[in-house]
């Protein structure tokens, strides 16, 4: 934690992953997929263009493509 003058302030770890980057499920499930793009969208009806989220695409083995939370997501290689 991180104390400011406006108050402590929690410090987000970010897993930033690239495009290409071959990534598997924390859950250890095995499956290995690979890094297509990060999804974009409109996070306030308000906001004048898409931004960033914490979704990633990832394309499977059997060529399904599905959007994943980073937060369920490591590199391959990665120790943990």
């Amino acid at each position: 934690m991180i104390f400011t003058l406006r108050g402590p302030q929690r410090t987000k770890m970010d897993k930033v992953f690239k495009t290409g980057d071959l990534v598997k499920f924390s859950d250890g499930g095995g499956e290995v997929g690979l890094v297509v793009s990060r999804v974009r969208a409109l996070m306030h009806y308000t906001s004048p263009q898409p931004e960033d989220t914490d979704l990633y695409e990832i394309l499977l083995n059997s060529g399904k493509k599905i959007s994943v939370h980073k937060m369920y997501l490591k590199k391959v290689g990665e120790d943990g």
